[in-house]
């Protein structure tokens, strides 16, 4: 029978932990550092959910979850060399005459669609959202305070598109039109297909940083769907509470040449908004009555 020497194998475990000590201490090291990464990637998911409020979903969800008119968590955070838009210039036109649906001069109501395109004299200065998106930074208070109330109601709403450099929309307007004449259209017809749910570069809001693309988290599509969720209609009944509209009303599709977005908010300020919803309006129409059409 073999005696087993309990001290004798501490002996083998202090040796071999003397002889390895600088392979142990290089392990360490490696581990503290994979542990640091993991826990910062674990809270920068968890803070994309503070555009969510209360929730510890991750603010994007790859692919088609969010649908073809979002892009993945943090993908556009950066801005584009070339764009025409940068930060740390306030948003204003060069010259107040080119600003096509501005009322009084008013930022809020600049209205941007397939007739008025933005002039390339357009700048906005940005801020980031929890989740590493951007908007413009007048807008960021009052969108965060909605969706904090939206949580506070036991509500979870992510932002899953905001603001977008004219190179990003190009690249899903352009993606937009492959899938469409991939189905068989002529290009001509992808193309007039393609804007009415993907604005043409230069004519998306979500270039002015004003729009935001939000969406429930246990439900990130952009698609009919949403607007049977909780999350959408609680921010179709308050969103005028905080200066946002509905953009693109089911009934007002022959005037904003885009499909029903249940999804899709913009940032006109809280009295024009409460004109707009009061009224059932879409914003073309609202620029109409301020200019006396």
């Amino acid at each position: 029978m073999m005696f087993y020497d309990p001290y004798s194998e501490r002996q083998g475990l202090y040796r071999f932990l003397s002889e390895n000590k600088v392979l142990i201490c290089i392990a360490a090291v490696l581990l503290f550092i994979v542990g640091m990464e993991l826990a910062s990637l674990y809270h920068r998911i968890r803070g994309g959910a503070g555009d969510v409020a209360n929730d510890g979903a991750a603010a994007q969800a790859a692919g088609e979850n969010v649908g073809e008119n979002a892009e993945p968590h943090g993908r556009d955070g950066a801005l584009d060399a070339g764009s025409g838009q940068a930060a740390g210039t306030q948003a204003a036109w060069v010259d107040d005459a080119q600003a096509p649906g501005k009322p009084d001069g008013d930022w809020r109501l600049v209205l941007i669609n397939n007739n008025h395109p933005m002039p390339e004299a357009y700048a906005v200065s940005l801020a980031s959202l929890r989740n590493g998106l951007q908007v413009d930074e007048r807008i960021r208070e009052p969108l965060e305070q909605m969706i904090a109330d939206a949580g506070s109601a036991g509500l979870s709403v992510l932002v899953a598109s905001a603001y977008r450099t004219a190179a990003k929309q190009t690249e899903l307007y352009e993606n937009k039109v492959e899938r469409l004449r991939a189905q068989g259209m002529e290009e001509n017809q992808a193309k007039a297909e393609a804007i009415r749910e993907v604005a043409f570069p230069g004519n998306s809001e979500h270039q002015l940083g004003l729009a935001v693309d939000l969406v429930a988290s246990h439900y990130q599509r952009l698609d009919d769907g949403q607007a049977d969720t909780a999350e959408n209609q609680w921010l179709q009944a308050r969103c005028r509470d905080y200066g946002f509209i509905l953009r693109y009303p089911q009934d007002k599709t022959d005037i904003t040449g885009v499909i029903y977005e249940s999804w899709h908010f913009r940032y006109v300020g809280v009295e024009a908004a409460g004109e707009i919803m009061d009224k059932g309006l879409c914003l073309e129409e609202y620029i109409d009555l301020l200019n006396g059409k």
